[in-house]
């Protein structure tokens, strides 16, 4: 007997499972791109030149094109200037009137070094201001964004053992809803702080329970369906997700402001938190944990859902379950402490831990480096979003007929030969 049976005989993948399916995952892998790639566009750095003020009525210029005088000043990078106050009109009008001589191209004051530029201004025409504007993360400061980005990845890795091992200890439904509590929270808090610390140690925070985010929804479904649907449900939740992915650039092109931003995807959270009465929690999980009364209570309402009668011996079924659950949670834990002394598993940890590593820097460095790559930023994330349309209908079609294993291999060598 195996929990699956259980499942089949309270309506398996009828009326209650499909409403979690369409309102419930769906919204919720929907949303979450909102939450984990909103920052590519919040900290996006418009192209920026140093602010100068009105050259003419500095020196008192008669004609001219005064932002060649800017361009002189200024180094090539637009992180340097010449002080101003080591020169006066007629000097600066000198420089002015011979510009356009081949010889003046690149202004170079013999004893005069340049000093950096302490205000900038900034392109507006993708944004009005981004977190990068705000405070100013260019030229010297120009690997403080990366650095966000680079926070955020060890808060992921982090919470995904925190949370991860929460889910195991109070179940996935509270923690479903303590992760959501923590984006709603911290996400807003990131758009209101001034100092750049606090706002890098927030999404960080933001960042850690992204995983469990998108995960918690496809195991409490995966964990309330058969073996059959489980594919099913991985595809739903990976289309969703594509859809919220194409929308994100859409939503950044309107905003045009990265607190407006912040403040949309952050509160897109709340209405999740409304489906605490519409989810169970995992009859399965309680099962692991003995609570059998529990177990039974939530499987009468997913059959009256789905319109089914329980048999009389189901708590009799459930007690074989719970015996044989138990016995798999010994022999898992054994394997944890297992996991480095035999060379089968080092070898299997390796090679997942290394898959892992290279897709994820493949998939999150592309979106990432949007705004490197020649053309509109916004388009170019649409762009890499609607690839994901038929790589997940193709993956979904794959295992249906081949299995995990071998649609892994196949398009881990595909992208291998793109990349």
């Amino acid at each position: 007997m195996e929990f699956e049976d259980v499942i089949e005989k309270a309506g398996g993948y009828g009326k209650f499972q499909k409403i979690l399916v369409w309102v419930y995952l769906a919204p919720a892998s929907f949303l979450m791109p909102g939450y984990s790639m909103n920052q590519i566009f919040m900290l996006s750095v418009p192209q920026h030149s140093c602010l100068l003020p009105d050259l003419g009525e500095v020196f008192n210029l008669t004609g001219g094109d005064h932002e060649v005088l800017h361009d002189l000043l200024v180094s090539k990078d637009n992180c340097e200037v010449y002080p101003l106050s080591a020169f006066n009109a007629s000097a600066a009008q000198t420089y002015l009137d011979h510009a356009g001589d081949e010889n003046w191209t690149n202004l170079e004051v013999p004893g005069l070094e340049r000093i950096p530029c302490t205000q900038f201004t900034y392109d507006k025409t993708n944004y009005e201001s981004t977190a990068s504007t705000q405070w100013n993360l260019v030229c010297d400061k120009a690997h403080l964004p990366s650095l966000v980005f680079t926070l955020s990845s060890v808060g992921s890795a982090v919470g995904t053992v925190i949370f991860g091992t929460l889910s195991d200890r109070i179940g996935r439904r509270p923690t479903f809803f303590m992760t959501l509590v923590v984006v709603v929270l911290s996400g807003l808090s990131s758009i209101l702080v001034t100092n750049f610390a606090a706002f890098t140690t927030l999404r960080a925070l933001n960042a850690s329970v992204m995983p469990q985010v998108f995960e918690l929804p496809y195991i409490i479904l995966l964990e309330l369906v058969g073996p059959k649907q489980r594919t099913m449900i991985l595809g739903v939740s990976c289309i969703a997700w594509t859809v919220g992915l194409c929308i994100l650039p859409l939503l950044a092109y309107v905003c045009r402001s990265w607190i407006l931003l912040g403040l949309i995807c952050s509160a897109c959270a709340i209405p999740n938190m409304f489906y605490i009465k519409l989810i169970p929690e995992s009859p399965r999980w309680l099962l692991s944990q003995g609570r059998v009364k529990e177990t039974i209570k939530i499987l009468e309402r997913i059959a009256k859902r789905n319109g089914v009668e329980l048999p009389e011996d189901l708590e009799s079924d459930l007690l074989k379950v719970q015996h044989k659950l138990a016995e798999e949670k010994v022999v898992a834990e054994a394997s944890s402490a297992d996991l480095l002394r035999k060379a089968r598993i080092r070898r299997h940890l390796l090679i997942v831990t290394v898959s892992w590593v290279a897709n994820s820097c493949a998939y999150y460095g592309l979106h990432i480096n949007v705004s490197n790559m020649s053309g509109n930023e916004f388009l170019n994330f649409f762009l890499l979003g609607l690839v994901e349309f038929p790589a997940s209908f193709a993956a979904w079609w794959t295992m249906e007929h081949y299995g995990r294993r071998w649609t892994n291999v196949s398009y881990q060598l595909l992208v291998s030969m793109a990349c």
